[in-house]
């Protein structure tokens, strides 16, 4: 398993058939990307480590990187304009990778749904993206990730595939009540364990990192995420090299059964 790195963004990715593969990842914010609760544990007194910038800010231009253009949305159940709101106030640096997503919130009426009050949305904009792309080529194959910290977050992939059979729809479920620091070991493990999750053509689209808060070598990984990103940004202020161009090899994956399994995370 190679560990992710910055390179240039591609809207489509090639795939192993020869054609093209485009993205769109729906993803959660309140302690999917924010320790949310943790904060409202702390009464909205915190500040987050700037290792955890770091890898929450490495998470966020991985996937920008890797989804299609206007392909990542960040989707929250909360009042409209909380991410921007929390983002400034506890993140100011995430800001403008938050500000290239596409944020949408699930309409109030929806909230009587409870766990399922996000699936209406996440299917329509499901429809959209494979409508949209249908339309503009018929030689691109379409791609859903959805992330999150709760099962509903994760649960429309089921009525995906039964709109899309064939289509991947794969989901990365987190744990639903971290910490900061658990929070930034999943997102570390995440962001490590990427890659392989979507080039993955085994016969498993649902994965979970939760357990990655239980393992301390990904403190190590962190710190090391945190340098090469200090890293980065000093040679971006010098006028330093570019990031090394790389296109990531996709396959189709077979017909998939529903169930998860942990990442494992790889030195």
């Amino acid at each position: 398993m190679q560990t992710p790195t910055n390179s240039s963004n591609h809207s489509t990715m090639n795939t192993g058939r020869g054609g093209c593969s485009r993205l769109l990842t729906i993803l959660d914010w309140d302690d999917t990307m924010l320790p949310t609760k943790d904060i409202i544990n702390h009464g909205g007194e915190i500040k987050l480590s700037e290792r955890y910038i770091s890898i929450a800010a490495s998470v966020l231009e991985l996937l920008l990187e890797l989804s299609a253009e206007d392909g990542l949305i960040i989707l929250s159940s909360s009042t409209e304009g909380w991410v921007e709101e929390s983002c400034t106030k506890f993140a100011p640096e995430l800001s403008p990778l938050v500000g290239r997503a596409r944020i949408v919130h699930t309409p109030k009426g929806n909230r009587q749904l409870g766990l399922k009050q996000k699936c209406p949305t996440v299917v329509k904009l499901g429809n959209s993206f494979c409508r949209a792309n249908a339309i503009e080529d018929q030689l691109v194959d379409n791609e859903i990730l959805l992330i999150g910290n709760m099962p509903g977050d994760v649960e429309p992939a089921r009525t995906l595939r039964m709109l899309y059979p064939g289509m991947p729809v794969k989901t990365c479920l987190l744990k639903e009540v971290p910490t900061v620091l658990e929070l930034e070991r999943q997102l570390s493990y995440l962001l490590h364990s990427l890659t392989a999750l979507l080039n993955d053509n085994g016969e498993v689209e649902d994965y979970t990192v939760a357990q990655a808060c239980e393992f301390a070598e990904i403190d190590k990984y962190s710190e090391l995420c945190a340098t090469r990103r200090a890293m980065l940004r000093g040679a971006a202020a010098a006028g330093g090299g570019q990031s090394s161009t790389s296109t990531s090899q996709r396959t189709k994956p077979q017909k998939q059964r529903y169930h998860r399994r942990s990442l494992v995370c790889e030195a």
